[in-house]
């Protein structure tokens, strides 16, 4: 009785069969997939990846302008009895900064809080600061071109406080440096590699001063402010 053949050199057969034509229909199915359809690799986002010869750098520029409600609180000297008080104003400002990582931003800004009117025992005063931060900002993940981020920094505010010369009668002029601090909240839309639309909202405390002024002239205790603003970042090449 003759032995029969050994299955063995079929299966084998049969098998490589089957994984040619498996790998020929995986690559014609990645073939058929958009472009970016894995995502880029160390990020949240679903793009392809991009690689730039002229690529924008580190460094970039910004300017903001935008609305503000105020909330001051004002003494007619050190020995009174604050006065509250609230005020609708503008601000306008710009500065430098740093990319760090693709998720992490600082930038060092000086913004102007136009003069608001606020009250003051013994007369309306005007209130206006002008505030220098170092600011930090986490970019938190990006979304067809559009990245929120949350963010916070600490600096300084000089604030100017003067009679309102409808309300009152007498000119005076205080200046006093105070400890600022911001939290802020936003979205950036990427126009172009290089330059962003920046819309957010920041809130701004500038706090009252560690010394006290003579007790008959009149002081800011402390600003809050709710800013809403919108600006522009241009990344430098």
């Amino acid at each position: 009785m003759m032995p029969l053949p050994s299955p063995r050199p079929a299966l084998l057969a049969l098998a490589m069969l089957l994984l040619a034509s498996v790998s020929q229909t995986s690559a014609s199915l990645a073939a058929d997939l958009p472009p970016g359809f894995l995502g880029k690799a160390g990020d949240f986002t679903l793009n392809a990846p991009e690689v730039e010869d002229d690529a924008p750098s580190g460094w970039y520029f910004r300017a903001d302008t935008g609305y503000a409600a105020t909330s001051a609180a004002t003494r007619a000297g050190a020995l009174a009895f604050p006065v509250s008080s609230e005020g609708d104003t503008w601000t306008l400002g710009g500065g430098i900064g740093y990319r760090l990582l693709p998720w992490l931003r600082t930038d060092f800004t000086m913004d102007y809080m136009a003069p608001f009117n606020a009250a003051a025992s013994g007369g309306g005063v005007q209130i206006s600061a002008t505030t220098a931060l170092a600011s930090a900002y986490w970019d938190i993940a990006t979304w067809n071109g559009l990245t929120p981020y949350v963010g916070g920094g600490l600096g300084f505010g000089i604030v100017s406080l003067e009679r309102d010369p409808f309300l009152a009668v007498g000119g005076i002029h205080t200046q006093d440096w105070r400890f600022t601090w911001e939290l802020a909240a936003g979205v950036s839309w990427a126009i172009t590699p290089g330059l962003s639309l920046d819309v957010g909202y920041r809130y701004l405390s500038i706090e009252m001063p560690g010394v006290s002024a003579l007790a008959s002239t009149p002081m800011v205790q402390d600003i809050d402010a709710h800013q809403f603003r919108i600006g522009v970042r241009y990344a430098l090449k």
